[in-house]
């Protein structure tokens, strides 16, 4: 099985999502301004969702955003916490190195 957050040696980050009743999926986060600038996932073979984006070095927060309407936290990211509106954000490390970050 693949991780579920890659660090790609070209510096980017693969995210994957086991979604299979999902219509539409994005990536909000810190690194992507919330949500000026949301990364569109792709649906991919049995129910899976995958993107590719370019995340800076450092301690991010992110959070998927499932049909347009419910928020959704990868606990397979580097921890989860809570936000100010009384639900989880994933908590995200990048150090560059093309290492696996999440199992």
């Amino acid at each position: 099985d693949l991780p579920l957050i890659i660090e790609n040696p070209d510096g980017s980050v693969r995210f994957r999502v086991y979604l299979p009743d999902a219509g539409s999926v994005q990536i909000l986060g810190d690194f992507t301004g919330w949500q000026d600038s949301p990364i569109a996932m792709r649906p991919c073979s049995g129910g899976w969702w995958e993107a590719e984006a370019a995340v800076p070095p450092g301690d991010h927060l992110f959070s998927y955003l499932v049909d347009g309407e419910r928020w959704l936290p990868d606990y397979a990211a580097h921890g989860v916490r809570a936000n100010p509106y009384g639900g989880w954000v994933s908590q995200l490390s990048i150090h560059r190195g093309g290492l696996p970050l999440a199992a």
